[in-house]
């Protein structure tokens, strides 16, 4: 006979909640209680600031894991997933030893993993694409103060964008999206091609990934495919 508390936990993992999902909701649990404490007392002006901050970063994440789910992530991709995909790409340029790389990044946002992949390889021209109009701004400030020389950005629907001369493309979108991006990648992209995407795997027509782990606060996935 199935228990209340495993029928509970068998329809949120059918929802598509982890383990490290139930960590983060008690965290934030925890959180408001937490607030609810200090907030019950003389509260100062510095530690007002504090509160305010760790509340804005906390609402980011439980929103991101509950009503955001299902939709394009807001959070940028962490470090340590950034660095790891900026090495992958530095490979496949190093190994493909050509002239002209092309990479492209779909949903730049404010242009961290685009920067961090201008960095490793200097040679690469690197594209955000972003709808946005905030985090396109942010992206083309930073660009210009930082003096990057190899990176572009569009404000464009990345349906709408030509990837045939592309060598490498990195996507971190929902799941249905990035589903429906990896068909017209598959029609495409040339082939050798390297695609990385965080969290949710391609599908379709595309084989098995290869699948990499992340140990981060945050445990995630990354999957590497070759056209």
């Amino acid at each position: 006979m199935i228990t209340p508390k495993a029928r509970f936990l068998q329809r949120m993992k059918a929802a598509g909640f982890r383990s490290v999902d139930f960590l983060i909701l008690a965290l934030f649990f925890g959180y408001i209680a937490f607030m609810v404490a200090q907030l019950s007392g003389e509260v100062s002006f510095e530690k007002g600031i504090l509160l305010a901050i760790l509340s804005y970063y906390m609402l980011r994440i439980f929103y991101e894991f509950t009503f955001n789910r299902a939709n394009v992530p807001t959070m940028a991709t962490g470090f340590f997933e950034i660095k790891k995909i900026a090495e992958l790409i530095k490979a496949d340029f190093k190994a493909k030893n050509k002239p002209d790389y092309n990479v492209l990044d779909c949903g730049s946002g404010k242009g961290q993993m685009t920067r961090t992949i201008a960095r490793a390889v200097p040679a690469a021209q690197v594209l955000g694409l972003e709808m946005a109009t905030l985090p396109y701004r942010q992206s083309q400030f930073f660009k210009k103060v930082m003096g990057f020389k190899n990176i572009d950005y569009q404000q464009q629907d990345f349906f709408a964008h030509d990837c045939r001369n592309v060598d490498a493309v990195v996507i971190f979108l929902n799941g249905r999206m990035t589903e429906l991006l990896g068909e017209k990648l598959y029609n495409e992209l040339k082939m050798g091609a390297l695609v990385i995407t965080n969290e949710f795997e391609l599908k379709g027509r595309w084989p098995a990934p290869e699948a990499i782990t992340m140990y981060t606060p945050f445990k995630g996935n990354l999957f590497v495919y070759r056209r």
